[in-house]
Formats: structure tokens, C-alpha cells, sequence
């Protein structure tokens, strides 16, 4: 991982905000990098940066992948294994030893139909 950034849905107006997490009590922020004001954010949204895929896009947690055109996964935190893996009923492996060819094809809240199409399969 080689750098440290977070995702979540701003409260405001429900539109993805970047950066730096920041814990106040009870309320959850985000510190856009380059800005000086913070949002609220919806915590249940909140996700971790987790690599690139190859073309391009960030993989936050709470994405769902497109694993070699073949099947669905979501990208969750593993607290057992203490990082990052991929749920689906073909796999349940850390992230990196995963797969090669994949790309972002949703997140579990803005494409629950994705989900329910994991949870099919089972």
C-alpha cells in the first residue's frame, strides 16, 4: 500500500468525498487533500484505500471487482488476517495473493444489485 487515503459519503449531500480521516467524539470527517475544511461523513461508508487496478482506478474497501471477467468480488478488511481480502463464494483470499486482472466494477452502496448478485452465487 503506498498511500494512505480514505472514502466516504459526504452528509451533506451524499457525494463521495477523499482524503485524510479524522475522528472528533462522536463525529467522523474527511480532510480532502489540498482543503482546509473537513466534511461529516456517513461512518458505515467509510473505506480504506487499497491499491490501484491496472487500469487506473483506486480500490477503496467496499468496492466490488470484476475478477478476470469471470466472477464478483467485494474487497473487505479481515481482521483475522489483518488486511484486506476478497469475498466471494469462488474466494476468500488476501487481496494481493488474489488475482492479477480485475477492475472496479461498483461498491456496495451505490450498486447493492452487485451484492445481491455475489450473494446468489453462494
Amino acid at each position: 500500500m503506498d498511500k494512505i487515503l480514505f472514502r466516504a459519503k459526504e452528509k451533506k449531500n451524499n457525494t463521495w468525498v477523499y482524503g485524510s480521516y479524522i475522528q472528533k467524539g462522536d463525529t467522523h470527517l474527511i480532510l480532502p487533500k489540498g482543503q482546509y475544511r473537513s466534511k461529516k461523513i456517513h461512518l458505515y461508508t467509510l473505506g480504506q484505500y487499497v491499491t490501484t487496478d491496472p487500469y487506473g482506478h483506486d480500490v477503496y474497501e467496499g468496492d466490488i471487482l470484476n475478477v478476470d471477467d469471470e466472477y464478483l468480488a467485494l474487497v473487505d478488511f479481515d481482521n483475522e488476517r489483518r488486511g484486506f481480502v476478497l469475498n466471494s463464494t469462488t474466494l476468500n483470499e488476501p487481496f494481493e495473493d488474489s488475482i492479477t486482472e480485475f477492475y472496479v466494477g461498483g461498491n456496495k452502496y451505490d450498486n447493492p444489485e452487485l451484492v445481491e448478485e455475489i450473494e446468489k452465487r453462494e
